[in-house]
């Protein structure tokens, strides 16, 4: 790797689009960071074989209509992981992440987002944090989530402690201090496959390996934004960081129109829209996929996507109770589900 690409900015997605509906959203990702980055940025492109050549080319075109550069690096999993109950619950896009010090092994850091953020800040600013001594620079997940879900006998029993559990959809991977440490890859499947019922997969994963060794960053860098248990207020939207709308809906099928008009106009940005019939196209199938995702029918039925039974009950119960009553099943159903995995955990050597 020459010089300049050292000097470069790296930053990595996963993704698998086998609908080919999936890689807008990465896009979309993309130009909000060459929009507020002025930095030379290089983009890493974890993928399978799922990404169609239309929706390389028009990644393509978004990432050169801003002077970046992109890389793609071709995953394959092993075939048995598909079996897996873990796989089933999650995007197998998330996956690749682990595989980040692996590819880009000239690298020495490598900023990582998950596809439903938008960066509006400069992200250089993320790499001034001492990372030396640390596998990775992280964001605290939630309060809620961490009271509520992490703080269990199955959490404890892994070791993981609920002050210091991190979301994973931004970080920023010290690749020489894991290169030298451990294999990412053969460590996370190890453990996905010793104990294939993590509540949150790859997220659990990292938070086991990289624990002890982690720098907490600002959480304006990953601001978390659950669009099915809160609204949405102007000021959140306008947050001059990283927003994270990581809960279960997303800004392409939720109801709420003004995250809707807000994410929509940076994909504006994008070789996804150039005419009115575009963005027509990229919106047509909002209300479809939020009637899939959330309401009544299907989640009697059981045909919302994910597979997870526990998010189909809920999504049922949060129509029919009040916000404190929801709030007691879900804890309810979740420490039941808990419960349930313990049985899987088998002793394991990190």
């Amino acid at each position: 790797m020459n010089n300049s690409q050292n000097r470069a900015i790296h930053v990595a997605f996963g993704l698998s689009d086998e609908s080919g509906q999936y890689s807008k959203y990465v896009a979309t990702a993309i130009a909000s960071i060459l929009l507020h980055t002025q930095e030379t940025i290089i983009i890493h492109i974890l993928c399978d074989d799922s990404i169609s050549d239309e929706n390389i080319d028009k990644i393509n075109q978004t990432v050169e209509c801003y002077g970046a550069k992109i890389i793609y690096h071709r995953i394959e999993l092993p075939t048995y992981f598909q079996t897996l109950d873990s796989i089933k619950n999650i995007t197998i896009g998330t996956l690749f992440r682990l595989f980040i010090p692996e590819v880009c092994e000239n690298i020495d850091r490598v900023i990582y987002l998950d596809a439903d953020t938008l960066i509006q800040c400069d992200i250089s600013r993320m790499l001034q944090y001492d990372l030396n001594d640390s596998y990775a620079g992280v964001v605290l997940d939630v309060y809620k989530t961490r009271r509520d879900y992490i703080n269990t006998k199955l959490y404890k029993k892994l070791g993981v402690n609920k002050d210091i559990y991190f979301n994973a959809g931004v970080m920023v991977f010290n690749c020489v201090l894991i290169r030298k440490e451990m294999n990412l890859v053969d460590k996370g499947l190890e453990i996905l496959n010793v104990m294939p019922f993590l509540p949150f997969a790859d997220q659990d994963i990292l938070n086991i390996l990289f624990k002890g060794k982690i720098v907490l960053m600002d959480n304006m860098y990953n601001y978390q934004i659950d669009l099915i248990a809160s609204d949405i207020h102007p000021n959140e939207l306008d947050k001059k960081g990283i927003l994270h709308f990581s809960g279960y809906l997303k800004p392409w099928n939720c109801a709420n129109t003004q995250v809707i008009r807000y994410y929509y106009a940076v994909m504006a940005q994008t070789a996804y829209v150039n005419t009115i019939d575009d963005m027509n196209t990229a919106m047509s199938t909002i209300s479809y996929n939020f009637h899939m995702k959330y309401d009544l029918k299907h989640a009697l039925m059981g045909r919302t996507e994910p597979s997870n039974k526990i998010i189909k009950i809920l999504c049922l119960f949060s129509l029919i109770f009040s916000g404190e009553i929801y709030k007691k099943v879900q804890r309810s159903l979740w420490l039941l589900r808990e419960r349930v995995k313990l049985n899987y955990i088998y002793p394991f050597k990190i």
